[in-house]
């Protein structure tokens, strides 16, 4: 018996791998209309610190306002009730515009972080903002005059205008990070 070795034959060629991704990557810079976004809610809060320290500097009026106003509404409603009406209606006033400043604070930081949490934060915070406002407003219209009686229509527009940009189709792939489908 022979030993018969098999000819040696040369390894083959590797065949070449490519493994492309199905989308297109996202870019890391930041879309504008966030920074238009972030910007237009800033103004949103500065014009929201302004009613509220407006209204801190007149609040004897205006709780006077608001107490003869709801006399006159109620007229078989007792003092004490109207007063409590009265602290009520701004202790309630004051938590829901530190309340919105906070939460849209933290909204800005986080649609700007690439945390797209932060865009719900903003949403829902821009539909109180705008309904706490136009509440506040309609509460204390009497009481209110000057810029104290337009800056809550302000606030209002600013709240839901700073959130619109952030639903524009960039800014949510780049805040979900996935890019657009490669045609096959």
């Amino acid at each position: 018996m022979t030993d018969h070795k098999p000819p040696h034959r040369p390894r083959p060629e590797r065949p070449e791998v490519r493994v492309e991704p199905l989308r297109e990557p996202v870019s890391d810079d930041r879309p504008r209309a966030v920074d238009l976004a972030v910007a237009v809610w800033g103004v949103a809060l500065v014009a929201l610190a302004a009613t509220a320290a407006l209204v801190g500097l007149d609040q004897a009026a205006i709780r006077a306002t608001l107490r003869d106003t709801l006399a006159a509404d109620s007229p078989d409603t007792s003092a004490d009730d109207i007063a409590s009406t009265v602290d009520i209606t701004m202790i309630a006033s004051g938590a829901v515009a530190v309340l919105v400043l906070l939460l849209a604070l933290m909204g800005m930081v986080q649609v700007r972080g690439r945390n797209s949490t932060g865009r719900t934060v903003l949403m829902l915070i821009a539909v109180v903002a705008a309904a706490g406002s136009l509440v506040f407003w309609y509460t204390a219209k009497d009481a209110l005059s000057g810029a104290t009686g337009i800056l809550p229509f302000v606030v209002a527009v600013l709240a839901v205008a700073g959130t619109a940009p952030l639903f524009a189709r960039p800014v949510g792939r780049w805040l979900s990070g996935q890019g657009q489908l490669r045609p096959i």
